[in-house]
């Protein structure tokens, strides 16, 4: 088959992009010639393109185009092609399409002869071995080999020694002419093209022995096993009826001559069917999968022979199933093309391929044993041993892919905790402990495609080589001078500071952020920028920027405020860096506590800041001095938006005005409608008020409410565990709260039930229309019920009237009518036809606590009901981008005294931690890496984990995890230990 130069890879794509950014730009990555696009990436042959234009650039970005990497790879100065390595050199299509077909004419037709050759001897050895071959053949051992079925084979073997030149430089000779088979610029194109693929190839002399040491060491790699295991074993199935194929057919009654013809048909349809398989793995890059479909195919054919008496059948039938079975695609090159990519270096995979042969080999000598005089000619025994070695192979196959994914996932976790400067250590200058097969961050291949494509960016040895250049282009750019140039067209911005923050540094800006007052603390390396917007004449507002220096992982991702709080959320955005993020928040416009609304008073621009403005614009300046930063010519790879609250609404409402500003986003107990939310606060705070009213409950009697609910309710998930896990699904005595004889005074008057009723249900107007939720059975109200809320109050007397004046305590319903025809700031996210989101490809993941008080948890169920009753007569399934998930026991947005609640979140903060989950930082437990993954990847989450740490603080460990289960799907527990996961499953309640 002809030669196939490797076309550029995603991977490779992204360094290609971010070189010419870098061009562009006029960065440290200077003077790079133009480079190439691919012709092809891994597809099969009818996907392929037809046309190419042989004058565009073939060459493909690689390490050498980056300047502060380049002298790192430079290939050893004794390396035999080192006088044609150039990293400026550029070829065209038409070109390299010559260089190969010469190849192909020059040394691929002469290696398949030598193969050719080989199989020859090889075949009728085997066949010498189990049979009376050379008696067949009426020769003796010296008859054949000085026959010309063996010259054939050393003639060929001495001519390859002078037929085969030792590389692309090494042409010339006295066999193969004095100028040699390449021209300078061929064997240029050769080197570079080859080296730029595999930098390691010049780290090598092609004369350079193999030592003992080199062999030891590969020897004892284990993480080489279990690919040499599988090399003993995967071939046995097919190895040994092929050993005894001639005596088989033989006894079959079968002539000699018959014999030789009927071998043919298996030997044609195995080279297709290993050319297909071979395809499948480069193709899919699942290695271990498609190796694994050799033992699948050969298991119905050895299960015929181990059952079926092939004496008193037709000799063609059983012919045909043993002609089948010897034609199953061979696993061979597939495994061997794995053991390359498992192997770091030349030498490692040199030896590491050798070591695989001779497993191989051994296996061979296994085979040959398995079939025996005393079980002929059926073989039921041999069969047998078969199908249990067959059976084998495929458990090896698993124990392998398994043993990989635990590998890479151990090591992405080391790498992850290592510092950028230990990154960039281990990559360029690696110690003896990690050099080779050993080096981070490697990945062990159990398919070609690395797994999590979204965190590719902190796996890949040579995207932390790109992202080397990228430090000092980084440190250097923060400054104030390198914003002021990127806003130069932006009139209405101006910049507020730009400060450096070194690696474990600290950031905040102190008691002048109301709501976020605390400073960041172990922050990544990292530019904080903030930059002031004029939004109108009478109005502004800021927002803020972390621009990771070295970690940056090509993505962007906004998080938003709570309540009427107007500050930047560098809390949220500090955690968010740790992934590698640049972040965003803004503080809407003003300056005051969440529960503060007194800023909105005669401020109807500001107002419409805090609604939606300020978000939108600063996501748009936001993402233009993300791309300017980091020097990108082809945008941002992916946004993302994460938080709670209000920071909920924000979210939701700038996907539903601009449905093109975020890829995903991951929104908790949003506080989505802005009227209706006020108004029941304060409606709920009324009631209970005052206190001499005989209705009054004072807060002191929740503690008693709650524990009847739960006496009531938690055993209803089947499990008590001082958790109601179904809120909606229990039917809740509340006269079993009334005083008697026996329980005063903790219990309820009459008139004071009828206020707990109001509290726990939804609030219907008198017409019977649906105001807004309840809080659930279990809340603890006592937040509500204590005091009259300013998240209430102030929304009438600021937002609504305007006026200082105005006696909320006289609220009714129709001042909530008024306010929803003003809707304040257009803030309400009540636009439930989400469906451009969905149709730019958007997701959504949203979640909420079972207890909140503050927002009660109905309110998402109904925002979820309302979206799935306006998208589903469109023939939308809206699971297909958005999935709803209930945290039983959470309070708003976080913390539980007893449920596992933790899935690293907008607004969750745990003790002892900086980001994600510790010890289970992956897309099940973690709903930034879900969202991630969903988006990137495709694979939307069925459920999640939620983890309780001990007092919630990541040190002392895990209490308790529970898995969340999409709307309207809930856990059930199953048996077990309550505290794990696997004792519990979703199902559908009712």
């Amino acid at each position: 088959m002809p030669t196939i130069f490797h076309h550029q890879t995603p991977l490779e794509k992204s360094i290609h992009d971010e070189i010419e950014a870098g061009v562009e730009k006029g960065s440290n990555i200077h003077s790079i010639p133009p480079l190439g696009q691919p012709r092809d990436e891994n597809k099969f042959w009818f996907q392929r393109g037809k046309n190419y234009d042989p004058n565009a650039i073939a060459t493909q970005p690689s390490v050498y185009d980056i300047v502060d990497v380049r002298e790192q790879y430079k290939p050893r100065a004794d390396w035999e092609n080192a006088h044609r390595f150039d990293p400026s050199d550029r070829w065209n299509w038409g070109e390299e399409h010559e260089v190969v077909r010469k190849i192909d004419r020059r040394i691929m037709l002469w290696v398949a002869i030598m193969f050719t050759a080989m199989e020859l001897d090889r075949a009728n050895l085997s066949q010498a071995m189990a049979d009376n071959f050379l008696e067949d053949m009426n020769l003796s051992t010296n008859d054949y080999n000085l026959e010309p079925k063996g010259l054939i084979t050393g003639t060929i073997g001495i001519m390859s020694f002078v037929m085969l030149p030792p590389g692309p430089t090494q042409t010339a000779s006295w066999s193969r002419g004095k100028d040699g088979w390449f021209t300078a610029r061929e064997e240029s194109i050769m080197v570079n093209r080859i080296i730029r693929d595999d930098p390691s190839k010049g780290t090598m002399h092609n004369r350079e022995p193999i030592t003992l040491k080199l062999l030891w060491q590969s020897l004892t790699d284990i993480d080489l096993w279990p690919i040499y295991a599988i090399g003993l074993t995967f071939n046995i199935p097919t190895f040994s009826p092929q050993l005894y194929l001639t005596l088989s057919l033989k006894g079959l009654g079968f002539t000699t001559f018959q014999t030789n013809l009927l071998s043919i048909p298996y030997l044609v349809l195995k080279i297709i069917n290993m050319l297909l398989l071979s395809t499948l793995a480069e193709v899919t890059g699942q290695l271990a999968a498609s190796a694994s479909l050799f033992q699948f195919w050969c298991l119905p054919f050895l299960i015929y022979l181990r059952v079926v008496d092939t004496t008193h059948t037709s000799k063609w039938l059983t012919w045909a199933i043993i002609s089948l079975l010897l034609a199953a695609p061979l696993a061979h090159p597939v495994q061997v093309g794995w053991i390359s990519r498992n192997a770091n270096t030349v030498r490692s995979r040199a030896v590491g391929a050798a070591l695989y042969n001779m497993f191989l080999q051994a296996g061979v000598v296994i085979s040959s044993n398995i079939y025996r005089a005393d079980d002929a000619p059926l073989y039921r025994r041999g069969n047998s041993i078969l199908l249990g070695i067959l059976s084998l192979n495929l458990v090896l196959y698993v124990v392998a892919k398994s043993y990989y994914i635990w590998r890479n996932r151990s090591r992405a976790r080391k790498w992850d905790r290592m510092t950028p400067e230990e990154k960039i250590i281990s990559v360029a200058a690696p110690s003896k402990k990690h050099q080779g097969t050993y080096m981070l961050p490697r990945y062990w291949r159990y398919r070609e495609k690395l797994p999590s494509a979204f965190c590719l960016w902190t796996r890949s040895r040579m995207t932390m080589l790109r992202l080397l250049a990228s430090v000092a282009l980084a440190n250097a750019q923060c400054t104030t001078e390198t914003f002021t140039a990127m806003l130069a067209d932006k009139a209405e911005a101006t910049i507020n500071f730009v400060q450096a923050v070194p690696r474990d540094g600290s950031f905040g800006e102190g008691a002048a952020n109301i709501p976020f007052p605390r400073n960041v603390t172990k922050l990544p390396a990292l530019c904080a920028v903030s930059i002031n917007v004029k939004s109108s004449e009478n109005s502004s507002y800021n927002f803020g920027l972390f621009l990771p220096d070295s970690t940056w992982n090509e993505r962007f991702i906004a998080t938003g405020n709570g309540g009427y709080g107007g500050g930047i959320n560098w809390p949220d955005m500090g955690t968010f860096s740790h992934y590698g993020f640049a972040t965003m928040s803004t503080d809407t416009g003003h300056s005051s506590g969440v529960a503060d609304g007194t800023w909105a008073l005669n401020a109807p621009e500001s107002v419409i800041d805090w609604g939606h403005r300020a978000m939108h614009g600063s996501v748009v300046l936001s993402k233009h001095i993300v791309t300017n930063y980091y020097a990108i010519s082809d945008g941002i790879k992916y946004s993302y938006y994460a938080s709670c609250s209000t920071g909920g609404r924000q979210g939701l409402r700038e996907i539903q005005l601009h449905p093109e500003s975020f890829d995903g986003i991951s929104v908790g107990a949003p506080a989505w409608w802005s009227p209706h939310l006020a108004g029941a606060t304060l409606w709920q705070g009324l009631y209970n008020y005052p206190e001499s009213d005989p209705k009054h409950i004072n807060p002191s009697l929740f503690s008693t409410v709650t524990a009847e609910m739960k006496r009531q309710c938690d055993p209803q998930d089947g499990l008590v565990d001082n958790i109601v896990s179904d809120p909606y699904g229990c039917n809740f005595d509340f006269e079993a709260l009334l005083c008697t004889s026996t329980n005063s005074p903790a219990c309820l008057t009459p008139a004071q039930l009828t206020t707990l009723y109001k509290f726990y249900n939804d609030w219907v107007d008198t017409n019977q229309e649906f105001v807004f939720p309840g809080v659930t059975i279990g809340t603890d109200a006592s937040f509500l019920m204590g005091s009259i809320s300013t998240l209430g109050s102030d929304f009438l007397n600021y937002f609504v009237y305007n006026d200082t004046e105005y006696d909320y305590t006289k609220f009714t319903y129709k001042d909530l009518q008024f306010a929803d025809t003003i809707n304040p700031g257009n803030a309400s996210a009540h636009d439930f036809d989400l469906s451009p989101f969905l149709n730019r490809g958007g997701k959504i993941l949203k979640y909420h606590g079972t207890v909140d008080a503050l927002i009660p948890t109905g309110s998402s169920v109904y925002f979820y009901k309302k979206v799935l009753q306006t998208l589903r007569p469109k023939g939308i399934n809206i699971d297909d981008f958005y999935r709803f998930f209930l945290i039983p026991d959470m309070n708003h947005c976080s913390g539980s005294v007893t449920g596992p609640w933790y899935i690293a979140a907008g607004s969750q903060s745990l003790t002892g931690a900086t980001h994600s989950v510790p010890g289970y930082e992956d897309a099940e437990h973690d709903v930034i890496l879900a969202m991630m993954k969903w988006v990137e990847a495709g694979e939307a989450p069925d459920h999640l984990i939620a983890t309780k740490f001990v007092n919630d603080t990541a040190t002392l460990g895990v209490q308790s995890q529970r898995p969340l289960c999409v709307y309207p799907k809930q856990a059930k527990y199953i048996s077990g230990d309550p505290n794990l996961p696997g004792s519990w499953e979703c199902k559908s309640l009712y």
